[in-house]
């Protein structure tokens, strides 16, 4: 699946057509249009994605995760996405398939 393309499926759905990107470092903030967002951890740092309706986050981070925040934006995903449940990060942890636990190992 073409996450990103997904991504902006979405925000184009709700009328989003500029988005503002917000670095960990490097590069400074900025607005940009919303055909170039691809969302991920580039320029050696953390990114976190909105827009001016702030109902929504991407957060792109150092541990190559994508985290899709919003209630609009997780169903969205949930209906265009089947089975994306399946590749949610379960918890600190690390399991062999790298997606977590929230059970500590005793």
């Amino acid at each position: 699946m073409d996450g990103a393309a997904l991504l902006r499926g979405a925000l184009q759905s709700r009328g989003i057509r500029r988005v503002f990107q917000l670095h960990e470092f490097g590069d400074p903030d900025y607005e940009i249009d919303l055909e170039i967002l691809e969302p991920g951890y580039l320029d050696g740092g953390e990114r976190y994605s909105t827009s001016v309706q702030s109902d929504w986050v991407v957060y792109a981070s150092h541990e190559s995760s994508i985290t899709v925040c919003g209630d609009w934006l997780i169903e969205f995903f949930r209906k265009k996405w089947p089975g994306c449940e399946e590749l949610s990060y379960g918890g600190p942890f690390s399991t062999e398939d790298l997606r977590g636990i929230w059970d500590v190992k005793k």
